[in-house]
């Protein structure tokens, strides 16, 4: 399966675009001066910054109205601002995080040695409306064995009920050497939709942001890599990017029969590292980057799992499956708090430029995705992000029969 995204060239009479709907891009300029007092705090754009360590953080939220909506569910950060396919009626709703996530984070750069300094960022999104961590995964699950007329919002996305579902990541930084990081981080793709983004990424004004698949690769589970190793470089005009993640969670329990049982079922261990480059630049007011993105077992939620209401549907329902193929006796694993995924393996190119002629800026991308068959399946019971389980499992893109995709999130 392929897919080709084109985004638009924008031209952009505002100066500067909205902040990115994710909070500050990692090569962001300096921020304003530390706080010198409570006045300061109040009255100014003043950071809570300490010896290099930084207190941050933003409340968004608004009041929208949608054409064809469902129910607002409070684990959903990004709104209603695209149609949903279970949409059934027009509402006025809270809109979440309209031009950036809400959330809360805690970053530093902290120099140990001449020109060495220690770097470190734990940043989490909350949904303003409700007050819970920003959960994709949570809106799929609450609604498992609903009939689809009784659906709140649904979705997919990296941010799963992780404590820090943003990032989560330490490293060291020299001036000359670069920056190396390792932990939760935002994937390559992720930081160029970010800085090329011409909404910055505002959830209900970009449907590059809104929809995470361009920055995942292929699948809107990848905008962030746990276990990743992360290495950026300057030199003048030229930055360099790297990044690995490492396999973590588990593979589940696979079978290729078409009459399998949970006692023909193999335990499987994961394959789900990932790697991906970058390379850009900037001359006088021109920049680009070329974004390269490979994601083995990547993991696409659809919707919740389907209730009795549709055990006729041999693609979803609540009996467990393997590349399509019902289990034959008892589930595996229980259906409750699990979800349904479609897996493949995701090769990504992207490249965008920017060029600013003030008081206008020029803004144009493209991507091509690659979706084939996983090279390891995976089996039921696999891992997913924030540690959900898939009770269903589908890996036969290439012949695959299902219901349209519900859209992504960043």
């Amino acid at each position: 399966m392929r897919k080709s995204i084109l985004a638009l060239v924008v031209v952009s009479a505002i100066a500067g675009v909205a902040r990115a709907a994710e909070g500050p891009p990692p090569a962001a300029p300096p921020g304003p001066a530390g706080c010198g007092s409570f006045h300061d705090f109040v009255a100014t754009d003043c950071s809570l910054t300490w010896n290099g360590i930084t207190l941050y953080g933003v409340y968004d939220v608004g009041v929208g109205w949608v054409s064809h909506g469902l129910p607002e569910n409070g684990y959903n950060y990004e709104g209603e601002s695209l149609i949903n396919r279970n949409g059934n009626h027009s509402q006025f709703l809270v809109a979440p995080n309209n031009l950036q996530q809400t959330g809360l984070g805690i970053k530093g750069k902290v120099e140990f040695l001449d020109g060495w300094y220690a770097v470190f960022n734990a940043s989490t999104g909350i949904n303003p409306q409700s007050g819970q961590l920003a959960n994709m995964a949570a809106t799929n699950t609450t609604n498992n064995g609903l009939p689809r007329s009784s659906y709140s919002e649904t979705g997919d996305g990296a941010r799963a009920g992780q404590p820090f579902n943003d990032e989560f990541y330490g490293g060291i930084s020299s001036a000359y050497l670069g920056t190396l990081t390792f932990g939760r981080q935002r994937a390559l793709g992720t930081d160029a939709m970010l800085a090329y983004d011409p909404a910055g990424g505002a959830y209900s004004f970009s449907y590059i942001g809104y929809n995470g698949t361009m920055a995942g690769g292929g699948d809107t589970e990848d905008t962030r890599w746990d276990n990743a190793m992360k290495y950026r470089l300057n030199l003048g005009p030229i930055h360099f990017g790297a990044m690995y993640k490492f396999v973590d969670g588990s593979g589940g329990c696979y079978s290729a029969s078409a009459t399998w049982t949970a006692a023909t079922c193999t335990p499987e261990e994961a394959h789900n590292s990932a790697y991906g480059f970058d390379l850009g630049g900037e001359y006088a007011k021109f920049s680009a980057d070329v974004v390269f993105q490979r994601v083995y077992q990547a993991i696409s939620v659809l919707n919740p799992l389907l209730g009795p209401e549709s055990l006729t549907q041999p693609y979803q329902s609540t009996v467990n499956s393997i590349n399509t193929n019902r289990i034959n006796g008892a589930n595996l694993i229980g259906t409750n708090n699990t979800e349904y995924g479609i897996v493949t393996d995701n090769t990504a190119v992207m490249v965008a430029a920017k060029y600013t002629w003030d008081p206008f800026k020029f803004l144009g991308g493209y991507e091509h995705i690659w979706q084939t068959n996983p090279a390891n399946p995976l089996g039921i019971g696999a891992s997913a992000q924030g540690g959900y389980l898939l009770s269903g499992v589908e890996e036969k893109i290439l012949t695959l029969r299902r219901p349209c995709r519900s859209p992504g999130r960043a």
